[in-house]
């Protein structure tokens, strides 16, 4: 590997090397998360990855909304509640998923 590449690993799979930018990789260090025309979608992987909850969509269209910015976020708790007042949702946390509904 080289510097700003990542590998991909899966079970029964050959493991994937591809290039990423390094400081989205990163921010997870700083509680930066920055957002590029960012879908929900993605944003539900990212807090899968980093705080292993599951995001739950009431309405299959809420994955496609977007955001675009930069967002210092020192908690779970923070990251959902800008993603409500930016998005217009409802984030409810239900053990380990959190329920995203519309406005």
């Amino acid at each position: 590997m080289k510097p700003g590449e990542v590998i991909t690993v899966a079970p029964a799979a050959t493991p994937v090397i591809s290039s990423t930018a390094t400081d989205a990789v990163a921010d997870w260090v700083s509680n930066e998360f920055h957002f590029e025309n960012t879908r929900l979608s993605e944003i539900a992987e990212m807090v899968y990855q980093r705080y292993g909850y599951q995001m739950k969509f009431d309405d299959d269209l809420l994955q496609n909304r977007s955001i675009t910015g930069h967002l210092h976020a020192t908690s779970l708790e923070r990251l959902l509640n800008a993603l409500e007042v930016t998005l217009n949702i409802t984030i409810e946390k239900n053990g380990k998923e959190l329920l995203v509904a519309a406005n």
